[in-house]
């Protein structure tokens, strides 16, 4: 016979379980949204039609196994763009080298941010609880020049950070003339 102390405890674990998994779909909407900013002025100009194609640094960002088709020993890729007149940035860093014959490694640093926030002190004529007649006719509710000098500066960015091992194997020739001459054999790389 079940136990009343049982069912509840299988209850509060079911409800638990149901939480944890239903929770994340409630996450921020724009949760990585910088990701999708695109790196590389190559792929960018391609409207980002580049995943199939990519064969350099930015490869890391667009199709993590493109770096095993780097056929440089090294190769590093820098980019910048200022967002929204200057306001914000948008900073890609990325570089591969081969470690092994048939093994290259990619690194990438992606970052987007806004630097040089001003942090004013309170302002005590932006204060709710004083009406507009009060800010209007008494003076020390108005606005003074050195409310407007910031106590300091923060910086909001968002980083991700990549790392990424790829490597290319090719069907030799010999065994595929099994199938036929004039065929060239397939690549395949994996990232």
């Amino acid at each position: 016979k079940p136990n009343t102390v049982d069912f509840i405890r299988f209850v509060g674990i079911l409800i638990g379980c149901i939480c944890v998994a239903v929770l994340p779909t409630a996450a921020e909407n724009y949760t990585g949204d910088f990701l999708t900013n695109g790196v590389g002025g190559r792929a960018l100009g391609l409207g980002g039609a580049y995943v199939s194609i990519a064969d350099d640094a930015t490869a890391a960002y667009w199709n993590p196994a493109g770096i095993a088709g780097v056929s440089d020993k090294y190769q590093f890729c820098f980019m910048h763009a200022a967002r929204r007149s200057g306001l914000g940035a948008f900073n890609y860093i990325g570089g591969t080298t081969q470690i092994l014959p048939k093994l290259n490694l990619g690194l990438s640093w992606i970052r987007a941010g806004v630097d040089d926030i001003p942090i004013y002190p309170l302002i005590p004529a932006f204060d709710p609880n004083i009406s507009a007649d009060e800010r209007r006719n008494l003076v020390k509710n108005r606005p003074r020049e050195s409310d407007f000098t910031p106590a300091g500066y923060l910086n909001d960015s968002e980083n991700a950070y990549v790392l990424t091992l790829a490597t290319r194997w090719v069907v030799s020739q010999a065994w595929w003339d099994n199938f036929g001459r004039d065929s060239v054999p397939p690549e395949f790389m994996v990232g």
